[in-house]
């Protein structure tokens, strides 16, 4: 007899009448007997179980892989039964779990993929049709832990009287920033200041996700990677020769877009040392590289912030924003 998990995005009356159909004795798992049945000490061996997980209630990023890809490891066959809201509305989280899952085992009745609607979302728009300025980076410019007025990339835009737009998200990496400005209405006379994020960075798309893409894309760095991911791709792969030339190659299309629309582009780096990268960005004229050296001040970081990482606060900002405005004198 088989083992079979029916994972939902919620457990509802309609779903455990089916389970209870094909199985009188199904089995609900939850955050009650998940640790008992991951050690083997629950009585049903075979046919039908359910989950979900919010039934699961995982509360940190490390229990997805310890409890939910754990558990489903444990079946010979997962069957994906979302809800009539999940159809409607689905559940990313789950379908991203599920696809990493899929890479090393079969889960029926996943979503394929439409490329039918894709669209790339941009992080932000044009704000004027003036001159205007616009950043791109990682959590250094979003900015965590700080107001948006204490920004280094709004506090710079104030300096320079121009309107600001952010292409900036947390734990993303340069390759992604590059695509989001090279998408972007970026004109004439406008300044472009791209802040080098780390190297050791991917944006994944998973393969149960349908579009909008830029809300769908997972950034997978070190301090954020799930065991399961390196089925795919490695961490180790991400300081690999391929990963360093496709990144200097969008360093290029990122300087050549700019002179053809004839925009301002400076590249500045004050994050890891990434030796590889910073051997070529060194020898471009774009580039200005700010010595490394302690925070003078440093964010008030949510405590629940997964990261691992000081960063900077508004001083600190406000010493970036002073940098680059010499820079651009």
């Amino acid at each position: 007899m088989k083992k079979i998990l029916f994972v939902s995005n919620e457990t509802d009356e309609k779903s455990i009448l089916e389970y209870l159909n094909i199985d009188s004795s199904a089995l609900h798992i939850n955050a009650n007997n998940i640790t008992e049945f991951l050690n083997h000490k629950i009585g049903k061996k075979f046919g039908v179980f359910y989950t979900s997980l919010p039934d699961l209630e995982i509360k940190k990023e490390s229990e997805y892989n310890d409890h939910f890809l754990k558990l489903c490891l444990e079946f010979d066959e997962i069957v994906y039964n979302p809800t009539l809201s999940a159809r409607q509305y689905p559940d990313h989280g789950t379908l991203f779990l599920l696809g990493v899952l899929s890479k090393v085992k079969d889960i029926k009745n996943l979503p394929t993929n439409d490329y039918s609607g894709y669209n790339f979302k941009l992080l932000d728009v044009r704000k004027t049709d003036a001159p205007q300025l616009w950043v791109a980076g990682c959590s250094f410019t979003s900015a965590v832990g700080v107001k948006d007025s204490d920004r280094w990339g709004q506090v710079l835009a104030d300096k320079l009287n121009m309107e600001v737009s952010f292409l900036s998200r947390s734990g993303s990496g340069i390759r992604f920033h590059i695509d989001q400005l090279l998408c972007s209405d970026i004109r004439k006379n406008d300044i472009v200041i791209l802040q080098k994020s780390s190297l050791y960075r991917y944006d994944y798309f998973p393969s149960t996700t349908r579009t909008p893409v830029g809300e769908n894309l997972y950034h997978i760095n070190l301090q954020a990677c799930y065991p399961l991911f390196e089925t795919i791709f490695p961490v180790d792969r991400l300081d690999e020769q391929d990963q360093i030339e496709k990144t200097i190659r969008g360093f290029v299309k990122l300087q050549n877009f700019c002179r053809k629309v004839q925009a301002k582009l400076i590249i500045w780096n004050h994050f890891f040392d990434d030796e590889p990268l910073l051997s070529f960005l060194r020898t471009q004229e774009d580039f200005v590289d700010m010595p490394f050296g302690d925070f003078i001040d440093v964010a008030e970081v949510d405590k629940d912030w997964p990261g691992i990482m000081d960063h900077p606060g508004p001083k600190q900002h406000q010493a970036y924003a002073d940098f680059l405005y010499e820079k651009l004198k």
